[in-house]
């Protein structure tokens, strides 16, 4: 068992990364402090290897059960109650704090103030034993897997340690931030209160202090600290900004003349952000919900490679760290901001016209926020760039040779017999299948890129040679050419519901939906039936054709047809059970006028155009029209190796589950890709599997839970430019807590339960907040409040999201009612009603 002391932890010879991943932030702070020789209370760290050992031994012996409640009653091993026993022992005083140490908290990146607990004045072994579960179930707990919102879905699964120390009896105690977050490095800004200080981290109470670094008056007054004690304090915490060269939030205390450092981390400094667009219209319909961590491993192999491919064929560059790909509480955006960045280097492409391609509709309200690139990498590389389209083209030309050999080679997957093969025939077929993969996506891309070549340039063409709107070119010019992928499943299932109408039972029994409970069963009931054999046949036949397919299909955690074909049979039901029976020709003959409409408008746009400049019109407009056809051809068939996958990781699931790797099949999913392969080659690599995805199940509830954030959205949304008080308003004071300027409406809200009234980019009003409110923060664009100060755990972590807050406004909630309209200066700690 790995319990050791901060002492030992502060002289051991290891690198910071080690000692972080196995003591975690806070404990490796703390050892750094000692180490420096500054007054830290005496320890031990109970290691994240003790974690991990023990909450996966309770894990395996509690499948399915939550996993909070499995921490919050673990049952420990008797080496580790024989060990904490023997380190309690060993550490001066009678009475303990126990606080989280977690390795993604306190670092550079993420402070995660208050999201995990701590608990103080632990007087005896068996309560501590009690704290160390608290602080391991707070590991899990909503709040802190809600933070940060934009995590890694497919980053390494976080441990915790615990922080065991004696108790400081403190006299005063508080925070102080070496950098004053508002009037800059010159000053430090302290929060202190009598006690232990708690109200002040939880935004409660205490009082503030500014105070210049340099000259500490010594007349400087307070009601909970003498002068010399605030001299001592800055002179301590310039130490402690030295010692780790960058500026500090520091917890401290005061306690019979002796001042002690509970905790130091870097102050986590979000510069002012650009504002970004982000939107998953154009993803939302394959994959609307929250992303699985094997969904997005396997996404993002070929995302990016997409994006590269793309932009490289048209010989754009893009600058280094743009992504494209985000996910906000797990959920996919694009980046539009990045994307139509690069576009830009393109000198006659419109932003507007790429931007609805996406779905984006409203991107002229946006052209702003878009930082234009210089198109001298495109103009010089032109040629090669149209070297690479006209290759595509010619790559287009035999694609229809390239479609036989891919369904060739996805049938032959189709076939291959997962269950009776070897482990590694296995490992080899997922190989096979990552070629088909990337080789399938290629063509779709080779298409895609094709299809925005030729609609931005048929699109350029009208704008320039005919008074056509981007919206008539959309409407007409390409309605009508989806039907042969898109809709032959639904004229399919039309086809197969007018058959049954024909006869009574078969018909009966779909009304009676006897398929709800068992498929199997209602198989063999109705397959004698009259009618019942050539149902089945043609049902074989579709799901041969369309099992693949899925809601949100692009989810390999969801269900394809071809395993529950429950939606397929209620639409079928809905279709028996109609008052006028549907008529497929009818059906059919809609997608015909659309067709026609189609080529109407072709003709009318073609007739007005000089002579000279038809054929070139009609070439344009074919090119984009087949290229259109070719891209959705092409996603269909990514849709099937995406089926293909899900079988695939479900037969090696059921694998894992059977060597106790994975307790249920579904759990494969809260695996990456990358952790799946190192199974067929290192299984010990995934000894604490079911910790890595009760972690991440638990984070993909809490995503699940979390307000929703629009289809389509700004960071930082109403922004100001001025922080000055606009003329004639009235004016409310307070504490500057997070900097910025915004100008929106209010929502005054009583509580967390009325969270849902809170509409986004709306300034969120209301009495106090703690770490319970900080999921809010990302969907409200300012938060005001009556009490609380500016180092509060909550506000720390307003300042990371961006967010602008002012604090300490008395009676803000009885002054503004919702809808009042006011300007919020997070700098300044004003605002401004009109």
């Amino acid at each position: 068992m790995h319990f050791i002391s901060l002492d030992e932890i502060a002289h051991r010879d290891a690198t910071a990364a080690a000692q972080r991943r196995l003591y975690g932030g806070k404990a490796l702070n703390l050892a750094t402090l000692i180490g420096a020789g500054f007054c830290v209370p005496a320890g031990f760290v109970i290691s994240t290897d003790v974690f991990q050992a023990e909450m996966h031994r309770n894990i395996c012996e509690r499948p399915g059960e939550d996993v909070v409640c499995i921490a919050e009653s673990a049952i420990y091993s008797k080496s580790f109650e024989k060990a904490l026993r023997r380190a309690l022992a060993e550490t001066p005083g009678r009475t303990w704090a126990v606080r989280s140490s977690s390795t993604d908290e306190d670092s550079r990146q993420n402070s995660m103030a208050g999201m995990q607990e701590s608990v103080i004045g632990v007087s005896s072994y068996d309560d501590c034993l009690a704290a160390v579960r608290r602080v391991w179930a707070s590991f899990y707990a909503r709040e802190r897997l809600l933070y940060p919102s934009n995590a890694d879905l497919t980053g390494e699964v976080p441990a915790m340690a615990v922080v065991i120390q004696g108790f400081v009896d403190s006299e005063s105690a508080g925070v102080v931030f070496t950098h004053h977050p508002f009037v800059g490095s010159r000053c430090m800004l302290v929060n202190v209160s009598h006690g232990q200080g708690a109200a002040v981290v939880d935004g409660k109470a205490g009082e503030s202090i500014t105070v210049d670094r340099y000259h500490a008056q010594k007349d400087a007054a307070s009601e909970c600290l003498t002068p010399e004690q605030i001299r001592e304090l800055v002179r301590v915490a310039a130490d402690i900004e030295s010692t780790f060269g960058r500026a500090q939030d520091i917890e401290f205390s005061f306690a019979q003349g002796q001042l002690f450092i509970l905790q130091a981390r870097d102050i986590v400094k979000r510069e002012r952000e650009k504002n970004t667009i982000y939107s998953n219209v154009n993803v939302g319909e394959a994959l609307s919900g929250v992303c699985t961590p094997m969904t997005w491993s396997v996404g993002m192999m070929f995302a990016k490679r997409g994006f590269d491919t793309i932009f490289s064929t048209f010989g754009l560059t893009a600058p280094e760290g743009y992504s494209y790909v985000s996910t906000f509480y797990g959920h996919i955006y694009l980046n539009i901001s990045e994307i139509l960045s690069v576009a830009s280097q393109v000198p006659f492409i419109d932003a507007s016209t790429l931007a609805k391609i996406g779905g984006v509709k409203s991107i002229d309200d946006y052209i702003t926020m878009i930082e234009p690139i210089s198109a001298r990498h495109f103009v010089h590389h032109l040629p090669r760039s149209m070297a690479r389209l006209c290759s595509m083209q010619r790559q287009l030309r035999h694609i229809k040779e390239r479609e036989i050999a891919f369904c060739r080679h996805r049938d032959e997957l189709r076939s291959f017999d997962t269950r009776h093969c070897s482990k590694r025939e296995l490992y080899e077929a997922f190989a096979k299948l990552d070629d088909v993969f990337f080789d399938c996506g290629n063509d779709m891309l080779v298409a895609g890129a094709s299809f925005l070549a030729s609609y931005v340039l048929c699109s350029l063409f009208l704008n320039k040679c005919h008074a056509a709107s981007d919206e008539s070119l959309e409407s007409y010019l390409f309605s009508g050419l989806l039907d042969v992928r898109s809709a032959e499943p639904g004229f399919a299932l039309l086809n197969m519901s007018n058959e049954i109408r024909k006869h009574r039972d078969l018909s009966d029994a779909f009304v009676a939906m006897l398929w709800q409970n068992d498929v199997a069963a209602f198989r063999a009931q109705t397959e004698s039936l009259d009618g019942g054999a050539e149902f089945w046949r043609d049902f074989d036949a579709f799901i041969q054709a369309y099992g693949a397919r899925a809601n949100q299909e692009a989810e390999l955690a969801n269900a394809r047809w071809c395993e529950d074909p429950t939606f397929l049979f209620q639409v079928i039901t809905t279709h028996i059970t109609a008052c006028v029976a549907p008529n497929a020709k009818a059906q059919k003959a809609q997608v015909d006028e659309a067709a026609n409409e189609r080529q109407l408008r072709t003709d009318e746009i073609g007739s007005t155009l000089p002579f000279a400049l038809r054929p070139i019109f009609k070439n344009l407009l074919h090119w984009a029209q087949k290229n259109a056809r070719l891209r959705e051809k092409w996603r269909a068939y990514v849709v099937d190796v995406l089926g293909l996958y899900r079988s695939f990781l479900r037969q090696t699931a059921q694998r894992m589950v059977e060597d106790g790797t994975i307790y249920a099949v579904d759990d494969v999913f809260y695996l990456t890709y990358e952790e799946l392969k190192s199974w067929f080659s290192s299984p010990a690599n995934l000894r604490y599997a079911r910790l890595f995805v009760a972690f991440r199940r638990a984070r993909h509830q809490a995503y699940m839970s979390a307000r929703a954030l629009p289809d389509t959205f700004v960071t930082h949304p109403n922004r100001c430019n001025e922080e000055k008080c606009p003329a004639g308003s009235r004016i409310l004071y307070g504490l500057p807590a997070s900097p910025g300027c915004v100008h929106s409406r209010v929502r005054v809200l009583e509580s967390l339960q009325d969270a849902g009234d809170l509409q986004y980019g709306e300034i969120l009003v209301t009495r106090s907040t703690d770490v319970g409110w900080t999921p809010l923060f990302l969907v409200a664009s300012a938060i005001l409040t009556e009490r609380g100060g500016p180092l509060s755990h909550a506000f720390v972590v307003a300042r990371e999201y961006g967010v602008p807050a002012v604090v300490a406004i008395p009676n803000v909630t009885q002054i503004l009612k919702t809808g009042d309209v006011v300007t919020v200066s997070g700098q300044k700690g004003f605002v401004a009603v009109e």
